[in-house]
């Protein structure tokens, strides 16, 4: 059925025992073989079949407007949210891009002991000895040789060089390995604790000498 224009529960039946309908009312009367009456009745019979069919048709329109209505309102708010998810899922391939990055931290051991000790680093130039297989006093690999030692590589240029000879001949050293310190003492005159942290620092400095041990 064509759409609807006009609410059909606003129409009023007509009066088909009027004067308007007599002419045709007797006609069909006298064609049917019956009063007038039933005529009126059969007429009236037919408008509201038609009538009430019309109000079906008129009732799901209705709601078929009302749905299409109620889906163009929430249209932009689902496509709000379709945007927003889409958002979501664009930050979270982000933030995994991001964590995957990330340098990874060591594992953490709970209750495991952390050593309250720092490895001392002493002078070039007893680290020099070491690497030549020469003598070297016991004074450098103390607390109060690797202080010193601190404190001389932070005045003396890693790059600075000294001359020494060698079989006549002149060569460049650098200035750090050839100095010794004019504050050593003889092992002689270490005191027990200074030679007990000298020989610790010593052997582990001559294992990364590749001594053998």
């Amino acid at each position: 059925m064509p759409r609807l224009t006009l609410d059909p529960n606003l129409e009023v039946r007509p009066d088909f025992a009027s004067a308007a309908y007599d002419a045709l009312c007797t006609a069909l009367a006298a064609a049917e073989g019956v009063d007038k009456g039933a005529i009126v009745a059969r007429l009236s019979d037919a408008w509201n079949v038609e009538n009430d069919a019309k109000k079906a048709t008129w009732d799901e329109q209705v709601r078929q407007d009302e749905a299409e209505e109620a889906e163009a309102e929430l249209a932009p708010e689902r496509e709000q949210q379709l945007e927003l998810e889409e958002r979501r899922k664009v930050e979270e391939t982000e933030r995994k891009e991001k964590e995957k990055k990330r340098p990874k931290l060591k594992n953490f051991v709970p209750n495991k002991l952390v050593g309250n000790t720092v490895q001392l680093r002493p002078s070039r130039y007893a680290i020099h000895k070491l690497e030549e297989r020469e003598y070297v006093e016991l004074y450098y690999f103390t607390q109060d040789g690797c202080m010193e030692a601190l404190k001389i590589d932070r005045t003396i240029a890693q790059d600075a060089f000294t001359f020494t000879k060698a079989d006549d001949t002149l060569l460049l050293k650098p200035m750090a390995s050839h100095k010794p310190s004019n504050k050593a003492i003889p092992d002689e005159h270490l005191t027990w604790r200074q030679m007990s942290l000298a020989k610790t620092t010593l052997l582990h400095h001559m294992s990364q000498a590749g001594w053998r041990s």
